[in-house]
Order: C-alpha cells, then sequence, then structure tokens
C-alpha cells in the first residue's frame, strides 16, 4: 500500500508522513509579529518540529534575533566539556536593557538591604525559563526556538517586556542534547515511525540525558561539580530571579505536569508561601492548556524536597522554582494510549506554558518581589532566633578536600572564613579548617547543608533523603552555640580564595622524597610518577623521619620516592613534585637518609613497590551510565588517570595481560557474558585486582569467582537465588509498603579499620557512607577481610524503615576476597555519589594502587 504524502497513513498504523507544519500551528495570531524579525524556519530550512534543532542552529539562530531585535542581548557564560557554549539571553524593553546593570544591582542592593530608589510595585519582575537540562528531553530546547521568536518579535506584549527581565537559557545540557538530536535525526525517514521499539525510539547507551561524563545536571544545582552548573549557579547568583521555569520531559504514557508537587513533600525549610504562590501561578499554566484542550496534572507523583534541583533550589532562595514534565516523544513521532504523540505538540506545550508563566509572573509581579524581600528578612530574623550561630569544619589533614567544600559553599553566595583558631567540641578537636556564621541571607540553605534529618511527614520520595555536605566531603564538623562562637574564630576570607599550596621542601642533599597520602591529590601525584617511569615504593606502616623542619610522623600509604637507582633524571622527579605542591595542594618532604628515627626505615619489607594502574571500565547498557560516568569523571577528569571504557561484549577480546583492574559500576547485573567470565577469572587468577561497586556485587555472586553471600529484603542470594513466600496486603497500603521497602538515597554511619591498606589516608575511624539501594552483604569467616562495618545504629541522616536498619547494622560495607593471586573488592555502597562524596573516593584509590598490601606480598 503506498503512503499518502498528508494523509499519512501507512503500514498498521505505524508509519507517517512529516505532516506539513506552519508557524500558526504554535503562534495562531503571526499577523501581529514584526516581520523584520526573522523567523526560526527563514534560518532552519524547516519548521521548528520538523527535525530536531542541533546545539549550534540554535545558537545561530538566537545570535541573529540579537542582531535584528533590540529587545535581546545575549552573553556567553561558559562551556561545556566538550568546548559548547553555555548562553543566556537577557530579554526586556530596550528601556530596560540599556540600564540593565544598573537595575539588576539596584534590585540586589533592595533584597539585601531594602534601601533604593523605587518601591516594589516599580522593581521588574524576573523570570528564568530553563530548557532541556536532561539532552534527550529535547521539546524543551525546541520551545526556547519559538519562545525567544515572539518575545522579539510579537507587537502585543509591551507590558510584558516594560515590567519583566526575562532570562532564557535555551539549553541547559548542550553536550546531551547534541548525543540525543544526532541520533534521533539520524534514524528520521521521511515516513515517521511512531512504533515504540523503532531504532528512533531506542537511544543508544549512555542516551542523551546526561551531559559527557555522563552526569544528571539536574542532581548537580546544589552539589556543583560540573561545568554547566557552575557557570548556571553563578548566574542564578549574578540575577536572583523571581521565578525559574524548568523544562523537562517524562514519560510517553503521561500527559503534561506543572508544580506544585506532593504537599507532603515539600521540604519543611520552604516557606508555606512559596506554595501558595505556585499554586497561583499554576492557575494560568491551567488555564492555557485548557484552551488547547491539553490533558494535565498538578500536586502528584513529582516533589519538591532535595534543593539540588532546577525547580527546588529556588525554592529556598525567596523565588519561586516551577517543574514542567512534558510526554515525550522520544524521537519525531510516538505511539501511546491516545494514539500517537508528535514532537510538535510536545513543543508547542511547552511554548504554551512558557508563555503562561511569564503572563503569571508579570500579574503577579509585585507579590513575587516582596515575597523575595521579605523571604531574606524573614531568612536573617530566624537566624538570629536560632541556637546555633556558626558550623566549623575542619580539613582532617587535607585541605584541598576541604578548600573543595569551601568553594562550593562560596559559589552559592554563603559567606565562608577560614579557621582562625582551634575549636573543641565534645571529643572532636578542629585545628584548621573553615567557618561558616549563620546569620546570613543563606540561612535556610546552609541549615540544609549542615543538618541531619531523620524524621519526615512523607517517606515517599523522588530524589535523595539527605546530603549533608561535611559528611560528603568526609569533614570533622561542629555546630557552635552563642558560647562556643566568636567572631575572633573567623580569618580573613581573602586569604582562602584558591586551592591552598602544598609544601614541597627540598635541599641538595636528597636521599628520598615522602609525599602525604591524605592529600586530595596525592594518587594524582603517583600515578603521575609511574606513568613517568618513576620507581614509587608505598609505606605499609607508621614511622617517624627527620626532614627539614625537624622530625615528623609519616602514616601508612606515605609515598616514598628514592633518588638512587631512578632511570628517570633527578630534574624530571622535583618536577613532577614541585608541580603537584604548587597546583594540588601536596605535601612533599624531603630527607637525607634511609634510616628514621622511629619506626620502619625506608628500605624496611613493609614498603611495598607501586605499580600503575591499567583501568579497564565495564560501560555500556548493563550498567547505570550515573554510577559509570562518576567514576569516570574522578579517575580521567579530576585525577588524570588513563581510563579504558569497554563495552561488555567485547570484554572477552581484550589483551587481559596488559590490565591490572576491572571496576564493575552499580547496575552491573548481567554485564558479564559467559565467555567473558572465564577469560576474567583466569586473569583474576593470576594476580587481577576486580573492584565492585553497589548494585554490581549482584554480578559477583554470580560469577561465583568467590564466595559471597548477599541478601534483599525478600530474597537471599548465594550463587544463585531463592525467594521467600509474599505475605498478601491490602492495595490501599501499596504506597506505604513500596516507601518502606527502599532506602531512597540515605547516609549511613560505619567504622574503618584505619591499619587496613584500604583504609591508608583516613585520618579517622568513622565514615559516611552513601546507600541507595537495600542489599546487604553477610560477613564471611575471615576476621580481616571486612575493614569498613556499618554501625550498629547505623542511620546519620535520611530515611530508611527500622526493618532496613537492623538488616544492614553490623553487615560489611567493604570487604575483600582473595581469588588465587587475585582479589575481589566488594564496596556496598557508592563512594564517588554525584561526583561530591569526596570523603569516600579514595576507597577506590586504595584499591588501584594497595591491593598487593591486602593481598600481603
Amino acid at each position: 500500500m503506498k503512503c499518502l504524502l498528508l494523509v499519512s497513513f501507512c503500514w498498521l498504523g505505524m508509519a507517517f508522513a512529516a505532516p506539513a507544519l506552519d508557524l500558526t500551528y504554535y503562534l495562531p495570531h503571526v499577523d501581529r509579529y514584526d516581520p523584520k524579525v526573522p523567523t526560526p524556519e527563514s534560518y532552519l530550512g524547516y519548521q521548528v518540529g520538523e527535525w530536531h534543532v542541533r546545539h549550534d542552529q540554535l545558537l545561530g539562530y538566537l545570535r541573529l534575533l540579537a542582531r535584528h531585535s533590540s529587545r535581546i542581548e545575549m552573553e556567553t557564560i561558559g562551556t561545556t566539556h566538550e568546548r559548547r557554549e553555555l548562553v543566556q539571553l537577557m530579554i526586556s524593553h530596550p528601556d530596560n536593557l540599556a540600564k540593565v546593570d544598573e537595575l539588576r544591582r539596584e534590585r540586589l542592593k533592595w533584597i539585601e538591604t531594602g534601601e533604593a530608589a523605587r518601591s516594589a510595585s516599580q522593581f521588574p519582575v524576573v523570570v528564568w525559563l530553563c530548557y532541556s537540562i536532561h539532552g534527550n528531553e529535547a521539546s524543551g530546547s525546541n520551545a526556547a526556538l519559538l519562545t525567544a521568536y515572539h518575545l522579539a518579535a510579537a507587537q502585543d506584549i509591551d507590558p510584558l517586556l516594560r515590567n519583566t527581565i526575562i532570562l532564557l537559557d535555551p539549553s541547559l545540557n548542550p553536550d546531551g542534547l547534541g548525543r540525543f538530536t544526532s541520533w534521533v535525526n539520524t534514524h528520521r525517514g521521511r515516513q515517521l515511525s511512531a512504533l515504540r521499539d523503532s531504532r528512533e525510539h531506542q537511544e543508544a547507551w549512555p542516551r542523551g540525558r546526561t551531559n559527557h561524563y555522563w552526569f544528571d545536571l539536574n542532581r548537580d544545582w546544589l552539589l556543583l561539580q560540573q561545568p554547566e552548573s557552575k557557570a548556571r549557579v553563578d548566574f542564578y547568583q549574578k540575577w536572583q530571579p523571581n521565578v525559574l521555569a524548568d523544562f523537562h520531559e517524562m514519560g510517553s504514557g503521561s500527559t503534561y505536569f506543572f508544580q506544585p508537587g506532593v504537599p507532603s513533600r515539600q521540604n519543611p525549610l520552604t516557606s508555606e508561601t512559596n506554595l501558595q504562590l505556585t499554586r497561583r501561578i499554576a492557575r494560568y499554566h491551567a488555564n492555557a492548556l485548557d484552551q488547547l484542550g491539553e490533558l494535565y496534572f498538578s500536586e502528584q507523583f513529582f516533589d519538591d524536597f532535595f534543593f539540588g534541583k532546577g525547580s527546588t533550589y529556588p525554592d529556598i532562595q525567596g523565588a519561586v522554582g516551577i517543574l514542567f514534565e512534558q510526554a515525550s516523544a522520544r524521537g519525531h513521532l510516538k505511539e501511546r494510549f491516545d494514539g500517537t504523540l508528535s514532537f510538535p505538540e510536545a513543543i508547542r506545550n511547552h511554548l504554551t506554558t512558557s508563555l503562561s508563566t511569564l503572563a503569571g509572573a508579570l500579574e503577579n509581579r509585585e507579590l513575587l518581589v516582596r515575597y523575595q524581600r521579605d523571604s531574606h528578612l524573614e531568612s536573617l530574623a530566624l537566624a538570629k532566633k536560632s541556637a546555633i550561630k556558626a558550623y566549623v569544619f575542619g580539613d582532617d589533614g587535607d585541605p584541598a578536600r576541604a578548600w573543595m567544600m569551601a568553594d562550593v559553599l562560596r559559589a552559592h553566595r554563603i559567606q565562608v572564613f577560614p579557621l582562625a583558631r582551634s575549636v573543641r567540641g565534645g571529643n572532636v578537636v578542629i585545628d584548621s579548617g573553615y567557618v561558616v556564621p549563620t546569620e546570613q541571607p543563606q540561612f535556610r540553605l546552609i541549615q540544609s547543608i549542615f543538618e541531619t534529618r531523620t524524621e519526615f511527614k512523607d517517606r515517599s520520595f523522588y530524589d535523595i533523603t539527605a546530603w549533608n555536605f561535611p559528611n560528603a566531603f568526609g569533614l570533622p564538623y561542629l555546630p557552635l552555640d552563642t558560647a562556643a562562637f566568636s567572631k575572633q574564630l573567623l580569618g580573613d576570607p581573602k586569604s582562602s580564595k584558591g586551592l591552598p599550596a602544598g609544601a614541597f621542601r627540598n635541599s641538595q642533599e636528597v636521599y628520598a622524597y615522602l609525599v602525604d597520602w591524605k592529600g586530595y591529590f596525592a594518587p594524582a601525584l603517583a600515578y603521575d610518577l609511574l606513568d613517568a617511569g618513576v620507581a614509587v615504593w608505598s609505606a605499609g606502616k607508621s614511622f617517624q623521619a627527620r626532614v627539614q623542619d625537624g622530625r615528623r610522623a609519616f602514616e601508612p600509604g606515605t609515598l616514598m620516592v628514592p633518588l638512587g637507582s631512578q632511570s628517570v633524571s633527578r630534574e624530571r622527579i622535583e618536577t613532577l613534585l614541585r608541580r603537584a605542591a604548587q597546583h594540588q595542594a601536596v605535601r612533599i618532604d624531603a630527607v637525607s637518609s634511609g634510616l628514621t628515627a622511629e619506626g620502619i626505615d625506608l628500605g624496611s619489607p613493609s614498603f611495598t613497590h607501586l605499580k600503575l594502574p591499567e583501568i579497564v571500565l565495564v560501560v555500556g547498557s548493563k550498567v547505570f551510565p550515573n554510577s559509570a560516568g562518576e567514576l569516570w569523571h574522578l579517575l580521567d577528569h579530576e585525577l588524570g588517570f588513563r581510563v579504558h571504557l569497554v563495552e561488555s561484549d567485547r570484554l572477552a577480546k581484550l589483551d587481559w595481560s596488559r590490565m591490572t583492574h576491572l571496576i564493575l559500576p552499580d547496575g552491573c547485573r548481567d554485564c558479564l557474558p559467559d565467555l567473558t567470565q572465564s577469560r576474567i577469572r583466569t586473569w583474576l587468577n593470576e594476580g587481577g585486582v576486580v573492584i565492585s561497586i553497589a548494585g554490581a556485587v549482584r554480578q559477583l555472586v554470580s560469577t561465583k569467582w568467590v564466595p559471597l553471600k548477599v541478601s534483599d529484603r525478600n530474597s537471599i542470594l548465594e550463587n544463585g537465588s531463592s525467594r521467600e513466600p509474599v505475605v498478601p496486603r491490602p492495595w490501599g497500603d501499596r504506597a506505604g509498603f513500596l516507601a518502606e521497602q527502599r532506602i531512597a538515597g540515605t547516609i549511613f554511619g560505619g567504622t574503618l579499620d584505619l591499619s587496613h591498606p584500604l583504609g591508608f589516608g583516613f585520618q579517622r575511624p568513622d565514615v559516611a557512607l552513601f546507600r541507595d539501594h537495600t542489599l546487604v552483604l553477610e560477613a564471611d569467616d575471615n576476621p580481616f577481610s571486612s575493614p569498613i562495618r556499618y554501625d550498629a545504629a547505623p542511620l546519620v541522616s535520611g530515611y530508611a524503615s527500622t526493618e532496613n536498619l537492623n538488616r544492614i547494622a553490623g553487615t560489611p560495607a567493604l570487604t575483600t576476597r582473595q581469588a588465587g593471586k587475585g582479589l575481589v573488592v566488594v564496596i556496598m555502597d557508592n563512594p564517588t555519589f554525584r561526583g561530591f562524596w569526596r570523603g569516600a573516593q579514595k576507597i577506590v584509590l586504595n584499591s588501584l594502587f594497595f591491593s598487593s598490601k591486602v593481598l600481603g606480598q
């Protein structure tokens, strides 16, 4: 049967010719638009929605608009890992743009001090429209084209332009958008296929949701580990918008969602006024979608608890964040419950709610402007009443890690001061670190960052339930009350603007250099030295040695670089050491003799010769891209390791004799085919090292390389599986029952054996671990194999049911198993969670460098 071009019906109803689109489909009154302003179609050569717009096309058209319209200014605020530009549009009346910096400064001064030459009713409302932070939720970025055109060309929007400053981010994730756009356009036929199983709708791993390193940028607003997020939050704090609209997509089988979310899941630190204003603006979305006849819902499913998302980050800072979720076409046309969903329809819905957001903000302008100022005053008033007057966090012997946390806080416009003198609280003594006074405008955000919350009104969560920063960075901290806090604790904030320098103490007569392993970047130096051919040893026990400034204690893990018998020149070695001290806050001491003052000497058998890690990281459809990306980012981007990303179906083809370590990321449950398992078993028994992260332990159970026993709530896995009988329950209890089953993202406490090689570099036995699953590992009979066990009362912050807590308490969080000459390291939680769980990352790094110590070699 031959398809008709416009009738567009073909074989079994699954193939459709591309519909002939006209601009009036999106903007019915185009006769009211300035004909001198170029339309998207005039630039692209096709109507918006016929193809997915590429990022370069998106920027090209927006630059064209800025040249043709006095209502638009455009600026670049950063670049992505793949060197794509991050841009922002400022759209307003030309009179406002002529003095936009003056208006911005006056707004901020009024918010912070209440002093201004104008009243609240005279300030413009600032609305930030943010599109497609998930790159494969592309209807947002395509809607941005039409929104910008409308605001540049419409001739009847003078009141909006005079009273509103519109900020527009057309693509919050250009790298992900580029990956997705290439996929769907590559697989688009002239006859559109709506079949869900067609290749166009089955995007290849890792898909376009994430950025270059496979991070979910919508979870990075608070954590700030990626360049896109850093640039975005800097822009947010520069402008402090009144409303932020965050445009997403959800499953194709849904309709359209706009906030508020589930009221009982709003974070208690968010004001009730915020919810009221969100509901007020929601009426504008409902009315606009009613006119289109579109189905929609609100106050269900999505929540506002975690402040690290685009729709929640503003809520704790006197603004209103609004999440929009459009059912996704996942390409150009998709079959679903009511027939088909087209990409143009998805674009039109986001365009519609973009304009309804602007209408709602304009008509509630004074309420929104006053709310932001009142919220600021209320935050300061709450801070004055708070029993906690400051938080102090220490550097734990690692100034780089403490500085990183301070740097993130400063990015959120939180005042941070170097600690001027020691502080003690109970058994905690902090000699050096930072102080965060609570009496400042970001008091609520500070609370969120430092609090530990274990009681919740609603136990169902869309995202994580805890994100205490000192726990994540592995740093000691203390809340200070009025009696403990003094302004004399505050050092000069200008003295800690950059990453602190380390120390490189050398002399003419150097026998060896000693590198402190506590430093965050010490593993990076170890890798650089080994990669350059330098012989490096590591201490297995503590000792004391005489250095330039006296006698100093060195802990297990300390690197030793002797100058004798090196094949690399002293000049080259010292260049690498000096660079690490200057740029990576690493401490390096010179010693003139191999005879130490106390403990092991430098030629002791307790020093182990290190080998350069050759790392294989399993990637592909059988693993979670976020977990793989976090590991890749840490090793490759942050530390400069060479990492081989290998898909599971190619593992059997590797020359394993060249590899030293295999990392199985979370999600690796069936990622190793039988032939691959056989090859890896041989390599493992000959001395290889396998590192398993979180749920990948299931794969280890099935491979039977080493004996492991793992249980879930309703099953026991021991080289196989068996299930207990399911107890019937009423359907009405289902939501609560499912919430009880889950651990959505919770901080647990564990105790670390500091003498174990996998514990080298840690300063305290108490460690905070991030868990988002319910698997439990049972201990074996070896009393030395589990260097971290969960505490008897393991909950630190977040939600976990009593049953799950009882199951986890006292079990291994980290264990090792010997396999022939090789080693299997099982890490039950995610030590690199979202890139900011820096306090536990050294578990992975120790597994890469010190596996031979664990084996006693």
